[in-house]
């Protein structure tokens, strides 16, 4: 039997050309537009400007009896040493499975700074929990005019900024970004292996499909998006030998919770399509 671990902190990084200047009054109004009675704090306010924070805190008053720390943090990574790059922070990997940016490399490259928000929700079940960062987050990279780029650290996707405003506040893409669906081409064998990868940050499983080249992978990524919205909304409800609707007429998948083939090493829903198109064991 395999154990679903515990949920993990939501991270998000912005990247910026140069150093950002974090308004604080017009990013305070506009999280209480969002978030009526939030309170809004500075992290190392610098000395010759108070009002000027290198990081900033948010803090939700009405989740004190569900959350221990009921806050979300913006905080500075470390700065750059001359030389360096960001492009060194990801893999290889990251930027190719990140779908919708071609530029990736040329944008990390370009970036001198980086701020990341990080959740402190950890405690609150995780569709309220990603409510809540789910809008601060929108309602930054509003205030954010000069970020060129975002990273879902949990996810290890790039995604260009208003591409993921364009997307993430429709109905279809809520959970764009935070949910990765990722294809690898296994060598020399001509079949996929496509997975999720972001849903073990809720404490809840991912999905993997192995298939045979005589099935579409686009198909795939598609069918395991929506059966992610669909268990991001009803919690774990797939069990082992437990049926789903396949992407066919009359076809079923077949579920087996195994570990990922995939690194991140982590828990997965593992989806059977029939001995026609299935590579795995």
């Amino acid at each position: 039997m395999h154990n679903i671990p515990a949920p993990l902190s939501l991270q998000c990084a912005f990247y910026f050309q140069e150093k950002p200047i974090l308004n604080n009054h017009a990013i305070e109004t506009a999280i209480q537009h969002v978030f009526p009675t939030a309170q809004v704090g500075m992290l190392n306010p610098t000395e010759n400007n108070h009002s000027q924070p290198s990081g900033m805190m948010f803090a939700y008053p009405e989740l004190r009896n569900e959350s221990m720390l009921s806050t979300i943090l913006l905080s500075p990574t470390q700065a750059l040493l001359p030389g360096q790059s960001y492009l060194n922070s990801v893999t290889e990997n990251m930027i190719q499975q990140s779908w919708s940016l071609k530029n990736a490399a040329n944008l990390l490259q370009s970036s001198s700074h980086r701020l990341l928000l990080i959740d402190q929700l950890f405690d609150l079940p995780w569709k309220k929990r990603f409510a809540y960062y789910h809008l601060t987050l929108q309602t930054l990279l509003k205030n954010f005019p000069t970020c060129q780029l975002i990273e879902w650290v949990n996810s290890q996707e790039l995604i260009e900024p208003q591409h993921y405003l364009n997307i993430s506040q429709t109905e279809q893409g809520y959970l764009y970004g935070a949910i990765n669906v990722r294809l690898y081409r296994v060598s020399g064998q001509g079949d996929h292996v496509i997975d999720t990868l972001g849903m073990h940050v809720f404490g809840l499983p991912d999905l993997q499909c192995h298939v045979k080249n005589n099935l579409d992978p686009d198909l795939i990524i598609q069918h395991l998006y929506l059966y992610a919205n669909y268990l991001f909304e009803q919690g774990d409800i797939l069990q082992d030998n437990e049926t789903v609707d396949g992407i066919f007429p009359s076809q079923v998948w077949t579920c087996r919770r195994e570990i990922s083939l995939v690194e991140p090493q982590r828990l997965v829903i593992n989806f059977n399509p029939g001995a026609e198109f299935y590579a795995g064991i």
